[in-house]
């Protein structure tokens, strides 16, 4: 009985430091991901509703933040552009939501739908504003 008593508590000291490491590295790369991503986790999370300290998805919601990013890249080649090194608001919102359309869209495709109308919303903007500012610097030249 104490043998079992002992094991149980040896297993759930082994399970708790296991636990927080994992936390802690998730934490960490989380960190890093904000350095380099146009949007954070932090971003995201308000968007679909889900409490900032709430660590379930995080790593999920970094995939989808590299792929929303992949997005906007892909749209501001297309219009040849490139992102300042300073991110414009309108780039960090359609990067959160555009992450926000892709987990959803795993999990709800029919909800998903208004991340994606707003992401691109905020894109559109941006590319607009940029286009005409790109035509009116070469139109003054």
């Amino acid at each position: 009985m104490l043998l079992n008593l002992y094991c149980l508590i040896l297993h759930f000291i082994v399970y708790r430091a296991i636990n927080l490491k994992f936390n802690l590295a998730r934490r960490l790369n989380r960190g890093l991901a904000a350095m380099t991503s146009y949007s954070t986790v932090d971003n995201v999370k308000p968007i679909l509703r889900i409490a900032l300290d709430d660590l379930t998805y995080d790593l999920e919601l970094e995939e989808c933040i590299a792929s929303a990013d992949a997005i906007i890249d892909s749209e501001l080649l297309k219009h040849s552009l490139s992102m300042p090194d300073t991110v414009p608001q309108n780039i960090a919102d359609a990067s959160a939501h555009f992450a926000a359309w892709l987990f959803r869209h795993r999990r709800a495709p029919a909800e998903a739908a208004a991340f994606w109308d707003e992401a691109n919303r905020f894109l559109n903007t941006y590319l607009e504003t940029a286009k005409e500012a790109l035509f009116r610097v070469v139109s003054d030249q």
